[in-house]
């Protein structure tokens, strides 16, 4: 699908490494559950560079063995640590001023993600931006796996013609759920995976959030 300027009425953005700047809190967080189970490091570019959906394969990369050790118990070690420090985190330079002028244009915004529908409510309260979304929607457990079904309730509900919906995330997860729902995609290169994996995706890669209103402004 060709995309055009202006053909948008409705944005469903993804939240962590999106909106949210949290990729080095999130190699940090992953560090301590990788020490906590006897599992060696990673770098800030090696998690970049490793990092995919979805989590659970990511984790048996890094060593994790689910046959004999629990990844219920390693999400909820996961999640503990990050709840303590998310707010460590700031929005990325120019989200708040790219919500107001979608939103000044009449575009309508919702966010999609794996991130709890609990603690994402809250996070986005925090940041004061909820007033520019329609609809927040997140996962229902601490497993962050696939968006692809919320993404179809979501986009069914929103009762939008598909080729007036763009999704805008940082993995390639959000290129495939795009895909699925027929939707545009935008990815943004400086959240959870390096350039060279989105290259991969064969959508335009921005190199930051304020690159957006060239697409859809």
């Amino acid at each position: 699908m060709s995309m055009r300027k202006n053909q948008y009425t409705h944005i469903i953005w993804d939240w962590n490494g999106t909106l949210v700047n949290d990729t080095q809190v999130c190699a940090q967080v992953l560090n301590a559950i990788l020490a906590k189970y006897g599992k060696a490091s990673t770098t800030f570019a090696q998690y970049r560079q490793a990092f995919s959906f979805p989590i659970a394969a990511f984790y048996e990369g890094l060593g994790f063995d689910f046959a004999k050790e629990s990844y219920d118990e390693i999400a909820d070690d996961y999640i503990d640590i990050y709840a303590r420090r998310q707010f460590e985190c700031q929005l990325h330079v120019g989200v708040p001023q790219i919500l107001q002028a979608c939103q000044d244009l009449g575009l309508g915004q919702s966010i999609l993600s794996a991130y709890h529908q609990t603690m994402l409510e809250e996070a986005v309260q925090h940041f004061q931006i909820a007033q520019h979304f329609a609809r927040i929607v997140g996962r229902q457990d601490f497993h962050a796996k696939s968006k692809i079904s919320l993404g179809r309730t979501l986009l069914h509900e929103l009762n939008i013609p598909a080729q007036q919906v763009v999704m805008i995330g940082d993995t390639s997860h959000d290129f495939e759920v795009a895909q699925d729902l027929g939707i545009h995609c935008l990815l943004i290169s400086n959240g959870h995976q390096h350039p060279d994996q989105l290259q991969h995706c064969r959508v335009p890669v921005l190199t930051s959030i304020r690159e957006v209103a060239d697409w859809v402004c």
